[in-house]
């Protein structure tokens, strides 16, 4: 890109008149900003602020950043980049379904009392109610409860 001329714009000149021309190089390069645990927004926020490209985005389980959240980033927090350089996400779907559990303990002694029954059907009833929040990755966590269920009827 021209960054400045001489003689200025406009001038007229004659054949064989010399004109010197400024190139610009290109921007400075700057280190990439680190984005992980920002959310997608405020990620996709700072790569227009900085005059990067959004790349790929790709989602995956994470048990320890929160949903919506980026873990991973291509190229790094320090790297040296420019303008127009991609970025590429990585973000976190939330807490991986299939390793979510809970703990029913039911008291085997009083299996055969119907107080012990309902109570035991009610906390059966909440983990499922929890597990539903996951879609079908919670279908085996929710047979096991259907299973726990026919066993304390």
């Amino acid at each position: 890109e021209v960054i400045s001329q001489s003689p200025r714009e406009g001038t007229n000149l004659n054949k064989g008149d010399t004109v010197s021309l400024v190139i610009s190089k290109g921007q400075e390069p700057f280190r990439m900003p680190n984005l992980v645990d920002r959310t997608l927004a405020d990620a996709r926020d700072w790569i227009e602020l900085y005059k990067l490209t959004m790349g790929n985005v790709q989602e995956q389980y994470s048990n320890s950043v929160a949903e919506g959240k980026v873990i991973e980033q291509s190229p790094k927090s320090g790297d040296m980049v420019q303008a127009q350089d991609t970025v590429d996400l990585v973000v976190s779907k939330g807490k991986d379904p299939a390793e979510i559990g809970y703990k029913i303990t039911i008291d085997p002694s009083l299996w055969g009392i119907e107080e012990s029954k309902r109570q035991a059907q009610q906390l059966v009833d909440q983990a499922k109610a929890a597990l539903a929040d996951f879609g079908d990755g919670a279908q085996p966590l929710c047979a096991i409860a259907d299973f726990i269920t026919a066993r304390t009827h």
